[in-house]
C-alpha cells in the first residue's frame, strides 16, 4: 500500500470509527478489533484514543468555522482530521488536508472540508489542560463535586495520559530485560515492557503472559481461599480474573465460569486451554445461574469510568440514564449472586468503575436486602500513574 494510500485509509477508518462510536453503534476497543482496519491498526488507534481525549477541545475549534452543521459522516472526518493535523505530527499539515479533501470527494463535500481544515491550519497549538476545558461535562459536574481540586487535576491529566502496556507474569514466566515491575495486590506478578517484544515472544504464545492492567487484582486479593471447594464466575469472560481466581483457589476447588455471550467465552476456553487449566465454562445469563458456592465472583458490567486511559470513550457515553440502566443490571446480578453464596462462603463484588453508586452504595443496597452477609473489605482505588481504577467488596456470609 503506497504511503498515501496509508494517510487516506487510516484518516477514513478513523472518521468512520468517530461517526460509529458516537452514534452508540459499538465502543473503541470493539471498533479496533475489526479486521478491516487491522493494516493499520495502530495508527487508527492514536488517532481515536487521541480524540477522545481531546474532543472538548478539538470539537470547539472544529464548531468554530462552521457555518452549518454538517452531515454525521462529513463532521466525523472533520475531526478526524483535525486530530491528525495537531496530533499526528509524522503527516505534514498540508498533506492531512489534501487527504481529507480528497476523501470528501466520495460523499460531496470537499470544498467544504477544505474550507474549514485550511482555516484550522492557522490555530496554535497548543491545548488546554483544565479540568474543565478538558473533561466531558457530566463528569466533570460529577467528579468536581466528588474531588477535591487537586485530584481533580490529576483525574485529568491521567485522561490525557497514555496508559502503560502492561501485563501480568505466571511464576515460571522467563524474564524479560526491559520489563518493570508495576506494583498490584496479592502474590500476582505485574510488568511493563515494549508491547511489540511482548505480544511477538514466545512466552506469550506459551501462555505465559496474559494482557491486563494491575488493578484488575484487586478484587481477587480480597478472597481468603483456604476453605473454598466451588467457585463460581458469574461475568467470567474473556477470563482474565477468572485465570487468578484458578491460582489462588485450592487444587481440589472446582471453578464454575459463566458469560451470557458465546463469542466471550470462546476466549474464555482459550485462555484456559493454553495454559492446560480446568475449569467448567458455561454459557449462561448471570441471573440464570444456580447452585450453592463457597465463593461466588460477580464483575458486572459498568461504566468503565476507572478505565478511561484506555477507553476515553466510555466517559464520554457516561449520562444519568446509562448509568441507571446499568444499576439495575449490577443490582440484579449482585441481588441473584447473594443467594448462591453457601453458609460461611464468601462473595465478591467487583467493577472497572470509580463511581460511588456503582460500588459503596450498591454495596449498602445489598447489606440491606442481605443482613446476612457480613462486609469484610473492600472500597474504590482510583487511577494512578501505573494502574486503572476499580471498584471491589467482600462478604463472608454468616451460617
Amino acid at each position: 500500500m503506497r504511503p498515501d494510500g496509508v494517510a487516506g485509509e487510516s484518516l477514513r477508518a478513523a472518521a468512520a470509527g468517530i461517526a460509529e462510536i458516537e452514534a452508540g453503534k459499538l465502543t473503541l476497543d470493539e471498533y479496533l478489533d475489526r479486521r478491516e482496519i487491522t493494516p493499520f491498526r495502530k495508527i487508527v488507534a492514536h488517532l481515536l484514543l487521541t480524540y477522545f481525549r481531546r474532543k472538548r477541545a478539538l470539537d470547539a475549534r472544529v464548531n468554530s468555522f462552521l457555518t452549518r452543521a454538517p452531515r454525521p459522516e462529513v463532521s466525523a472526518l472533520l475531526r478526524a482530521a483535525a486530530t491528525r493535523i495537531f496530533f499526528q505530527t509524522a503527516v505534514p499539515r498540508e498533506v492531512s488536508v489534501s487527504v481529507a479533501v480528497d476523501l470528501a470527494k466520495r460523499v460531496r463535500a470537499d470544498k467544504f472540508v477544505n474550507a474549514v481544515l485550511h482555516r484550522l491550519l492557522g490555530v496554535e497549538s497548543a491545548f488546554p489542560d483544565a479540568p474543565d476545558e478538558v473533561l466531558p461535562p457530566e463528569i466533570f459536574r460529577r467528579w468536581s463535586a466528588r474531588f477535591s481540586p487537586e485530584v481533580l487535576r490529576e483525574l485529568t491529566r491521567l485522561f490525557l495520559s497514555e496508559a502503560p502496556f502492561s501485563y501480568r507474569a505466571e511464576e515460571d514466566a522467563p524474564e524479560i530485560s526491559d520489563a518493570e515491575p508495576l506494583p498490584g495486590f496479592g502474590n500476582f506478578s505485574f510488568f511493563t515492557a515494549p508491547a511489540e517484544k511482548i505480544l511477538t515472544s514466545s512466552a506469550m504464545a506459551e501462555g505465559k503472559f496474559y494482557i491486563q492492567d494491575p488493578a484488575a487484582s484487586f478484587a481477587v486479593s480480597l478472597i481468603d481461599p483456604g476453605k473454598i471447594k466451588s467457585a463460581a464466575d458469574l461475568c467470567a469472560a474473556p477470563g482474565g480474573k477468572a485465570l487468578m481466581l484458578k491460582h489462588i483457589l485450592p487444587c481440589d476447588a472446582g471453578l464454575f465460569l459463566f458469560d451470557a455471550s458465546e463469542k466471550r467465552q470462546t476466549l474464555t476456553r482459550r485462555n484456559f486451554a493454553l495454559r492446560k487449566l480446568q475449569a467448567d465454562i458455561c454459557v449462561a445469563k448471570a441471573q440464570e445461574v444456580k447452585g450453592v458456592f463457597d465463593l461466588v465472583f460477580a464483575d458486572v458490567p459498568c461504566s468503565n469510568s476507572g478505565v478511561f486511559r484506555r477507553r476515553p470513550d466510555a466517559l464520554w457515553r457516561f449520562n444519568d440514564a446509562m448509568q441507571q440502566k446499568l444499576l439495575q443490571i449490577q443490582q440484579e446480578i449482585l441481588f441473584h449472586a447473594a443467594t448462591l453464596v453457601a453458609p460461611d462462603g464468601q462473595l465478591v463484588l467487583s467493577s472497572c468503575s470509580i463511581e460511588e453508586e456503582e460500588n459503596t452504595f450498591l454495596a449498602e443496597k445489598l447489606e440491606a436486602a442481605f443482613p446476612a452477609l457480613r462486609r469484610v473489605a473492600g472500597g474504590i482505588i482510583l487511577p494512578g500513574s501505573t494502574r486503572d481504577g476499580a471498584g471491589a467488596f467482600l462478604w463472608r456470609k454468616e451460617s
